[in-house]
C-alpha cells in the first residue's frame, strides 16, 4: 500500500486472486463431473442435476475469468485521493466516484461477507455502466441493498477493518472538499 497525505493506493492481492481462480476452477470441474453423472444417479431428476451443473459451470467459469483478468490487471484495486475514490476492486468496480457524490459509507454484511456500501446521490450513473451482465448485478445489488457500489477487502492487500478505517479517515479529511 502506498500512502501519502493526499493519496492512498491499495493494490490487489495476487494471493487472494489466485485462491479465487483456483476455487472457481474446482467448482467448474465439479460442475462437469455432475453433468457426467446426472443420468447415472437416482436421487434427483437428471434434468435438475444438469441444470444445476450448467449454472455452476457458467457462474464459476465467469468468476475464474474475472479473477484471471484481475490477476494480470496492473491497475490498483482501490485508490483514495482528494477528489474521491477509484474502485477497481472487483468485476463490478465503480471506477471514479467523487466525494461530493457520496452521501454515506456504511459497513454491511451480506451472506456472511463484509462490504463497504457507498450510498451515492445519483445511483443511476453507476447502474448503467458496463455490459448487460454487469448492469444486471448492479441493479440487483441496488434493489436488495440500496447501493450500486460495494467494496470488499477480499481481493485487496488489506483486511476489512483496515479498509473501513482508511476509507472513513480519508473521507473525513478530504470528503468535504468541493471542486470549483
Amino acid at each position: 500500500m502506498q500512502t501519502s497525505e493526499d493519496r492512498i493506493v491499495i493494490r490487489s492481492s495476487r494471493t487472494k486472486l489466485i485462491l479465487v481462480v483456483v476455487g472457481a476452477l474446482l467448482f467448474v470441474v465439479l460442475g462437469v463431473l455432475l453433468i457426467t453423472m446426472a443420468d447415472d444417479q437416482n436421487r434427483h431428476s437428471p434434468i435438475y442435476v444438469k441444470t444445476v451443473s450448467v449454472v455452476c459451470i457458467a457462474f464459476f467459469g465467469l468468476c475464474a475469468v474475472v479473477g484471471l483478468v484481475k490477476l494480470f490487471d496492473g491497475a490498483p484495486g482501490l485508490v483514495l485521493d482528494r477528489q474521491g475514490i477509484i474502485d477497481n476492486s472487483s468485476a463490478l468496480g465503480a471506477g471514479r466516484v467523487d466525494w461530493r457524490e457520496i452521501q454515506d459509507v456504511r459497513a454491511v454484511t451480506i451472506s456472511g461477507q463484509k462490504f463497504l456500501a457507498f450510498y451515492v446521490e445519483d445511483p443511476g450513473r453507476f447502474l448503467n455502466k458496463g455490459n448487460v451482465v454487469m448492469r444486471l448485478f448492479l441493479k440487483m445489488n441496488y434493489r436488495m441493498y440500496g447501493s450500486p457500489i460495494f467494496i470488499s477487502s477480499h481481493s485487496l492487500k488489506v483486511n476489512f477493518e483496515e479498509l473501513e478505517i482508511l476509507v472513513h479517515d480519508f473521507r473525513g479529511r478530504h470528503g468535504h472538499i468541493k471542486e470549483s
